[in-house]
């Protein structure tokens, strides 16, 4: 039987998956708020807050909550601080992009590595 927690997180990545990742931060956030919660818990809500983030195009947000976590700082969040800082400087796409280097629009870009995300959860 799920939990009250578990029903939240569940709704939270159903708005991620449906593309509402507004939604989906405030439905993470709230469960952040909670004090009583298991690690485990605490750093799937962390994780899908930063998701929802990301999924916004917010990724100086994602990144600075990402420097918040202590450990373990695995492969899981590699991967995420490697997209917050990639879509916290849109400006050095850009920059690619103009030396003739692009390979995918900054929107395909976001799209590709949101929907991957969304696959790791």
């Amino acid at each position: 039987r799920k939990t009250d927690v578990g029903w939240q997180l569940e709704l939270a990545a159903s708005a991620a998956r449906g593309g509402d990742h507004a939604l989906a931060e405030r439905m993470y956030q709230h469960v952040l708020d909670r004090t009583d919660l298991d690690p485990s818990v605490r750093r799937r809500a962390v994780f899908g807050r930063i998701d929802a983030l990301i999924g916004q195009g917010r990724g100086d947000a994602a990144a600075s909550a990402l420097e918040g976590i202590e450990a373990p700082r695995d492969e899981a969040w590699r991967l995420r601080r490697g997209i917050a800082h990639f879509f916290a400087e849109p400006k050095r796409y850009e920059y690619i992009e103009s030396r003739g280097c692009r390979l995918v629009s900054w929107e395909e870009a976001h799209e590709t590595l949101t929907n991957l995300l969304a696959r790791m959860r």
